[in-house]
């Protein structure tokens, strides 16, 4: 088992609660805090209004959970009851039994270089033996990205293949919708949204990513990351419209992702 009290962002959070005083309660919820909705115990109101705000469709998205978490830890500063505090307490006892083990990266990449037919011919990637949040399909989209981009991709790995690539492109839109599922019905800042396109990209890349990291001749591969980035950015376009996340345009024809992240982290 895991304290998660003694990690260092729930101990510095704490700290900072104590220290706020009465502002403390509008505070924004660092995401470090790695908290789910079952860490939450919402007024039923507070749960009404929830769906009353969703669209009926997004309730069934497998990630809505994220969603909800973003809406209960946001709602000082983002609900209808603006500055309604969200009190956070220090039990003596807290104990979460999970029986399903957390997939790792070692996993996912092993599962998506190799991948495995389903019955019905697409591919799948499946970490957890079906589990819901880790098993997805390669679907038609990505598919036809793959079939239309492998070329290129080619140019940098000459045994790059379209169901390779497919699979990677899988990965990248699974790993955007945990980032931008959060986000339903809101409008956030291109800076964001291209920050959510390059983490998604360098998480879901794997050995030809690698490759890069190791090619010789590093231009070429800055080459070949800027092509990713930017065939990433257009497909992010599709992937935050069907979560129903808007985004404000700064540079529409740019992708910022890549600087705008590194400036945030002091590189």
């Amino acid at each position: 088992g895991e304290r998660m009290d003694r990690r260092e962002p729930c101990a510095a959070w704490r700290m900072r609660l104590r220290q706020g005083g009465p502002d403390s309660s509008v505070l924004p919820v660092p995401q470090d805090l790695n908290l789910e909705y079952f860490d939450f115990c919402p007024r039923v109101r507070i749960v009404h209004e929830f769906f009353e705000r969703t669209e009926p469709a997004f309730l069934e998205h497998r990630y809505c959970d994220l969603r909800f978490t973003e809406f209960l830890s946001s709602y000082p500063r983002t609900g209808c009851e603006m500055g309604l505090e969200v009190s956070f307490f220090e039990p003596r006892c807290w104990m979460l039994f999970y029986a399903t083990p957390i997939a790792n990266r070692f996993q996912w990449e092993r599962c998506v270089e190799e991948g495995h037919p389903a019955n019905d011919g697409l591919e799948v990637l499946d970490v957890n033996n079906g589990h819901m949040s880790t098993s997805l399909q390669v679907q038609p989209p990505e598919r036809k990205l793959a079939e239309r981009m492998c070329e290129e991709f080619q140019e940098y790995e000459a045994h790059m293949t379209t169901s390779r690539l497919a699979r990677y492109w899988a990965a990248f839109r699974n790993t955007l919708e945990v980032h931008l599922v959060r986000k339903h019905g809101c409008r956030i800042d291109q800076r964001l949204f291209d920050t959510f396109v390059f983490l998604s990209i360098n998480g879901s890349f794997f050995k030809f990513a690698d490759k890069l990291g190791r090619m010789p001749d590093q231009a070429k591969a800055q080459t070949a990351e800027r092509m990713m980035y930017y065939v990433g950015q257009g497909f992010g376009k599709a992937v935050a419209a069907s979560l129903g996340v808007d985004v404000l345009w700064v540079k529409p024809d740019i992708f910022i992702g890549r600087d705008f992240y590194y400036s945030s982290q002091g590189l």
